[in-house]
């Protein structure tokens, strides 16, 4: 990537906008909190419509596309002179640094990114062949999958020594590429399933960092630059500042162990890529339970009602966590229509709708019935898990039920050492059965199975025992 296109963290760059004609002076800036930058003009009001795209050119020479513009005010300043000048501030939540314009009929077919996932794939017989300059392209290629939403591959990068021929500084990176391409926005939804897969592995939330998108995919790309010598390069900043992205970077420094995800040999690499592979092609039905599954995780260092709610939500979006009928249709009809027979015959008065809620209700398990299915099916999968007091599990998360709608109503008193117990009781309950059920379809080897009974969100529960 070009230097001219890196935007750092609190520097300020001198612009000119070219949307509305007359050129006016800008300043822009990548705050910690966000992307900020302001619009001068010395002689008449600035005129610049925020609902629409706006293009600077930056004194490296880059274009900066900004987009869901924000107008955060405008005023008119005067100095020590006459003179006074008009100055209209802006907040973006995202822009793009590159060769040319990003328009909004431009469309997204590769995307490249960083994850702080290292550790994952550690393998140092194949960093010391890079390093010895004894390497074939395919060493530096972790892996490549295919799914009929998106090619997914990850590739180690690194810098050349200077004082040999070999590399150093190795990290890795991953590349998306979308057959049809995708209207920027749009591809934040492929970003986060791939994210996503090992957050879930991981129990850490982290951001993608380090974001190329490009108009065309690899081979094009190739040819492109092939046949011109050159292909425009774009960069995506979104208002992530350096805390959050370091933060992001430390997160992949933990015990990996416990990730049923490891790329540290071609048997798991393997495996890790059917996981992955099923992980995307199930997005569509898992879509809200990821989403749920990373909020947990982001407040994982909090005891609160938000907490509880979302693991609740978490659980809810599971499909195989459901209720399952104990009663078939026809006897349900039967029940329902001898109970309204009965109720006319007595001249109950409530109405028929909430005859019908209330025996509906009878057609489904109950909590207990539920949990203990759930809760055996995962303790069956392996022995170590047998560390599990069943009955005692079972009700904690027949407890979080409870505990639900007190949260939902800011019932919850987290002052009181009995409800704090509970709360915590209940939460770490719903998180360790939920991260179990989301893995428990995917197929994974019986190695990789087995490191999940060390995952974070498990062990948390077990550590309370």
């Amino acid at each position: 990537m070009s230097k001219r296109l890196e935007i750092k963290v609190g520097e300020n760059l001198r612009c000119i906008e070219l949307v509305s004609g007359n050129r006016h002076h800008c300043t822009f800036m990548h705050k910690n909190n966000g992307i900020y930058f302001d619009i001068f003009d010395f002689e008449n009001p600035v005129e610049v419509n925020e609902n629409e795209p706006i293009f600077l050119l930056s004194e490296r020479t880059s274009i900066i596309s900004l987009y869901q513009n924000i107008c955060l005010g405008r005023s008119v300043n005067s100095g020590l002179t006459e003179d006074r000048f008009y100055n209209q501030k802006y907040q973006a939540n995202f822009a793009i640094v590159g060769d040319d314009r990003w328009c909004l009929s431009d469309k997204i077919k590769r995307i490249n990114f960083k994850l702080p996932v290292d550790r994952l794939f550690w393998n140092p017989a194949r960093f010391r062949s890079i390093e010895a300059a004894n390497f074939k392209q395919s060493d530096f290629e972790i892996f490549s999958v295919s799914t009929s939403k998106m090619d997914i591959s990850c590739y180690f990068t690194a810098k050349q020594m200077s004082w040999s021929e070999g590399f150093t500084d190795f990290s890795c990176e991953f590349q998306i590429e979308l057959a049809k391409g995708v209207p920027f926005g749009e591809h934040h939804e492929f970003l986060a399933a791939v994210k996503w897969f090992f957050v879930g592995c991981l129990g850490k939330p982290f951001n993608a960092f380090a974001l190329r998108i490009n108009r065309l995919n690899l081979q094009e790309f190739v040819e492109e630059i092939e046949s011109t010598g050159f292909s425009p390069e774009h960069v995506e900043v979104s208002g992530l500042g350096d805390e959050e992205i370091q933060n992001a970077v430390d997160s992949g420094l933990g015990v990996i162990w416990a990730s049923p995800a490891i790329g540290d040999s071609d048997e798991e690499i393997e495996n890790m890529k059917l996981n992955l592979a099923a992980w995307i092609e199930r997005l569509d039905d898992w879509k809200e339970a990821y989403a749920h599954m990373e909020k947990c995780f982001k407040l994982r260092g909090e005891l609160s009602s938000e907490r509880l709610l979302s693991a609740c939500k978490w659980l809810e979006s599971i499909a195989i966590a459901n209720h399952q009928k104990i009663v078939d249709e026809g006897a349900y009809s039967q029940w329902l229509r001898a109970i309204l027979e009965k109720s006319k015959y007595f001249n109950l008065d409530i109405e028929a709708s909430r005859i019908v809620g209330a025996v509906r209700v009878l057609q489904n398990e109950s909590h207990r019935v539920r949990f203990k299915r759930l809760v055996d099916n995962i303790v069956s999968i392996d022995a170590r898990f047998q560390r599990v007091a069943v009955d005692i599990f079972v009700q904690d998360l027949i407890n979080s039920q409870r505990l639900r709608g007190k949260a939902a109503h800011s019932d919850i008193d987290l002052k009181n050492s009995d409800d704090i117990d509970e709360v915590a009781r209940a939460i770490y309950a719903v998180e360790a059965l939920c991260i179990q059920l989301t893995m428990l379809e995917l197929p994974w080897s019986d190695t990789a199975r087995a490191r999940l009974v060390g995952h974070k969100a498990f062990q948390a529960y077990l550590n309370l025992r």
